[in-house]
């Protein structure tokens, strides 16, 4: 049972550590500036006036990063029983993947579109100049794919990084540090037992040098209780006492110098000691990783002049197309009545910018005004002849659809 906990407690850990490299927290942008990486992206929102005075809320989305990561955690736990300790250890490693297709086009067009949100959220385009950009990115969007058919699309690399994440606690069977380790404690043993046998044989000595003192002392004692002591007897026990003395201080030099190889033996056993248990009960944790960019797929031109013609068609058809909406816009905008002045709400929002045709009709001096009447003029002359020109070519072009589907109806055998 106590295992069955301590796994689920160590499987709840792991799940926990996608925390660590995940940031979703709410932001001020007010506040500075924000850094993040390729898996978070930002959501704001901004709250405008309309021109009628009516508040609403614009939100923009940066694009998806098209990427994904997976996480590799590994942990280790080692107790000694023995020693009373462990070790524990743990590493994590995080793999990442660009998923997603990235031609020249989606490029352009999903970061100019989310730019085009930032700039009306922030007052910087009005309304009726968002839904003219707007229209003209679904135009532009039509000819970069058009054009991308005809020359092939540049795709970017596709990048993959790899990596590879390990935690140890413990020795493993055949460790070289714990042969080392071991080699080394069996060798300040033998160093050891050595140094005691001498600090033994020491301390012997030194026993037999003092006991030889005493006797040479008790002989000279009783020699000379003697009624009647031997001169000669006497002499040659105090003439042996010198060398005796000597031989009790050089014992004691011995055994202190035996004492004092002793202890370093012993010192360096437990050193030794301690080394094998660091080695038996090391943890080890690495992380490792690497990427690769796939190749970038080149484009080919087989046939130039064909191709330059049809992407010059395109980007014409394009242009006229940006012109018709330019000029329908403008006689929206001349023909919308101005609205009354509103009350601004109580929260803090961001003011819209006024009509373009506000901006263009400012008040003019009566000198002046006779040669703004004569601009627009021009203008709206300008425009219905494009608009009108439009509108014929867009019949004509109905009309030989029309033709061309009667004629290959009239082809199909009956």
């Amino acid at each position: 049972m106590a295992r069955l906990l301590v796994t689920a407690g160590v499987a709840l850990a792991g799940g926990g550590c996608a925390h660590l490299t995940t940031y979703n927290k709410p932001v001020d942008l007010r506040s500075g500036s924000l850094a993040i990486d390729v898996k978070q992206r930002v959501v704001f929102s901004q709250q405008t006036i309309g021109r009628e005075g009516a508040t609403s809320t614009v939100v923009c989305a940066e694009p998806s990063p098209d990427a994904l990561t997976v996480l590799g955690a590994s942990g280790a736990l080692s107790i000694s029983a023995l020693e009373k300790g462990g070790n524990v250890g743990a590493s994590l490693a995080e793999t990442g993947a660009f998923v997603g297709l990235r031609t020249q086009s989606i490029q352009l067009l999903r970061d100019a579109m989310y730019r085009l949100c930032e700039g009306y959220a922030g007052g910087a385009i009005s309304p009726p100049d968002y839904a003219a950009m707007q229209r003209r990115y679904q135009s532009t969007m039509m000819g970069l794919i058009a054009i991308e058919q005809l020359t092939r699309p540049v795709v970017a690399g596709q990048a993959l990084l790899t990596n590879a994440a390990s935690a140890q606690a413990g020795a493993s069977a055949g460790d070289a540090a714990v042969d080392k380790a071991e080699a080394g404690v069996k060798s300040a043993s033998d160093s050891s037992l050595a140094a005691k046998s001498e600090t033994d044989k020491a301390t012997a000595r030194l026993e037999k040098a003092k006991g030889d003192v005493a006797s040479l002392s008790k002989q000279l004692a009783m020699e000379k209780a003697k009624p009647k002591p031997d001169e000669a007897a006497i002499k040659s026990l105090v003439d042996q006492q010198p060398a005796a003395d000597k031989e009790v201080r050089d014992a004691e030099l011995a055994l202190v110098d035996a004492r004092r190889r002793e202890a370093a033996a012993d010192e360096n056993l437990g050193r030794a000691r301690a080394q094998l248990r660091d080695a038996q009960t090391r943890v080890v944790t690495s992380a490792s990783g690497g990427g690769a960019l796939a190749a970038v797929a080149q484009s080919t031109a087989a046939s130039a002049d064909s191709l330059t013609t049809g992407v010059t068609a395109i980007v014409e058809e394009i242009n006229r197309s940006y012109t018709k909406d330019t000029c329908i816009t403008l006689m929206v905008e001349l023909a919308r009545p101005q609205p009354a002045a509103a009350v601004a709400p109580a929260v803090a929002v961001a003011p819209a910018l006024p009509s373009p045709m506000a901006q263009v009709r400012p008040s003019l001096a009566p000198e002046n005004q006779v040669a703004v009447n004569n601009a627009f003029k021009q203008t709206l002359e300008t425009c219905t002849a494009i608009l009108a020109e439009a509108a014929s070519d867009a019949k004509r072009k109905s009309d030989q659809a029309e033709e061309e589907r009667k004629r290959r109806v009239d082809k199909k055998p009956s």
